[in-house]
């Protein structure tokens, strides 16, 4: 599955930490034009990529990307280094302009069953709609941390991914996609609530640094 999706990407695609530009971007439109290349290089494996600028050099950059994950080995890989069975995970790194610091996280870990069975669910059947399954359950879940228990995301047809603490990476490990039918209401209103609770503290959290003067 991943390699078949990694040879679907644009001839010039581009690794997420690859694909990040040079520190010293310019003023805020050079920073913007830079970006502009940057999503027109990265194709497919870019599945966003969200610039603040600023001037005298300051700025800051996230871009989010998917990649292969060995499960034998429990890391990242490049395309070319990935086994027939590799994983996929969604991986996010923050550059930081004149005087920041960069930072990266791992994200969101997806199964191959996972994916199979998610794929299966909403009846994808093109490189596209794969995509689409990834940024919605990134967008479902980002940036919050993994959960203690079991969280049960809705997914595009009539799928819900199965979502758990991966002890090793302390990413969201998406381990199966079950049928919608077969899960308990009350499970998918405690993982709603769950995250909704968990959106909410990460807000006030930011909320109250940024007033304090603090950075973001």
């Amino acid at each position: 599955m991943v390699l078949w999706l990694a040879s679907k990407r644009r001839p010039l695609s581009l690794d997420a930490a690859g694909s990040l530009p040079d520190r010293r971007m310019g003023n805020p439109k050079a920073q913007a034009r830079t970006v502009a290349r940057m999503r027109r290089l990265s194709g497919d494996s870019l599945l966003h990529a969200d610039l603040t600028a600023g001037s005298r050099g300051r700025y800051s950059l996230q871009v989010v990307s998917w990649f292969a994950f060995c499960p034998r080995t429990w890391t990242a890989l490049l395309d070319e280094d990935a086994p027939q069975n590799a994983w996929v995970c969604v991986g996010e790194h923050v550059r930081a302009g004149r005087g920041g610091q960069d930072r990266s996280t791992l994200h969101l870990i997806v199964t191959r069953h996972c994916l199979e069975r998610a794929i299966e669910r909403a009846g994808v059947r093109d490189v596209a709609g794969v995509l689409r399954l990834l940024r919605e359950l990134w967008k479902s879940t980002a940036p919050l941390e993994a959960p203690a228990c079991e969280w049960f995301v809705p997914i595009a047809g009539d799928g819900v991914a199965v979502l758990v603490h991966d002890p090793k990476t302390r990413a969201l490990l998406a381990k199966t996609t079950l049928e919608r039918a077969k899960v308990d209401p009350a499970a998918l209103q405690r993982t709603e609530a769950a995250i909704a609770a968990a959106r909410a503290l990460l807000w006030n959290g930011r909320h109250r640094q940024t007033a304090a003067g603090g950075p973001l």
